[in-house]
């Protein structure tokens, strides 16, 4: 009884950390350029009479990579990746890498001396993430626009600012993406040294929402809500059991 005690319980334990995963996916479900998680567990099937329930072990969490469906905006800031990889952007913690291009221009104000030893002040405007993280061009510099009247980024990347060529995206992919860090919501970190994209190509004035399914969280949620409530009756079912098993033994040897 011990051992259907320890085998509930492994189970209510992995359920926990599974929604609590599930809650995750759906709080972000609005969240653009967002990978949906997924526990990675091993199970053993235990009889128990009439019911059977599981032993489990979870190895940690696998993401899905696969593309999430494409929202178009018309805002040529924005920008999607179809195919694998990721963008690269420069944070106070180092790089970071996102499937979100929802970017914009900021402005850093400088002052410049100038050939007549006169100090002006220039604006430099950076293509930027939401959070103000620069943008990486494939050279691994910030991406620096002025006076840009239009701005056109074409599939392989190139920047083009009121028609001549300014910068290239930079995009990068790794040979182990599950090896990669949630650092932010659309954030990953890594140790791992980035390679180049194949295949990949860029879409401006688009962006890739999450690809959490939330009818599939929610079933799933659901599923495991009863899973749970039966591995907690079975618990309550075996302690009675235990307490009538006593019971009956200090009546016999009352």
């Amino acid at each position: 009884m011990e051992t259907l005690e320890t085998v509930a319980l492994s189970r209510m334990s992995t359920m926990s950390r599974q929604m609590d995963i599930i809650a995750n996916n759906i709080a972000n479900v609005n969240t653009t350029g967002f990978k949906a998680a997924r526990m990675y567990f091993s199970e053993y099937v235990q009889d128990a009479g009439e019911d059977s329930i599981s032993y489990v072990y979870d190895y940690g969490t696998v993401r899905d990579y696969g593309n999430g469906p494409l929202e178009f905006t018309n805002n040529p800031l924005d920008v999607a990746l179809d195919g694998e990889g990721f963008f690269v952007v420069q944070t106070p913690d180092g790089q970071r890498y996102t499937r979100n291009g929802h970017f914009r221009l900021d402005e850093q104000r400088q002052l410049v001396a100038t050939e007549d030893y006169e100090v002006e002040e220039t604006i430099e405007r950076r293509l930027v993430t939401t959070d103000g993280y620069p943008v990486m061009s494939a050279q691994g510099d910030a991406v620096v626009v002025a006076n840009a009247e239009t701005m056109e980024i074409s599939p392989d990347g190139v920047i083009k600012v009121n028609g001549a060529v300014l910068d290239r995206l930079q995009v990068v992919n790794f040979e182990n993406p599950q090896a990669l860090e949630q650092a932010e919501a659309s954030l990953f970190k890594t140790d791992q040294v980035p390679v180049p994209t194949e295949g990949s190509k860029i879409i401006q004035g688009a962006l890739e929402v999450s690809n959490v399914q939330p009818i599939v969280e929610l079933t799933q949620m659901i599923e495991i809500m009863r899973s749970f409530q039966a591995s907690q009756k079975l618990i309550q079912d075996n302690d009675e059991a235990i307490r009538r098993a006593i019971q009956t033994i200090a009546g016999v040897t009352a």
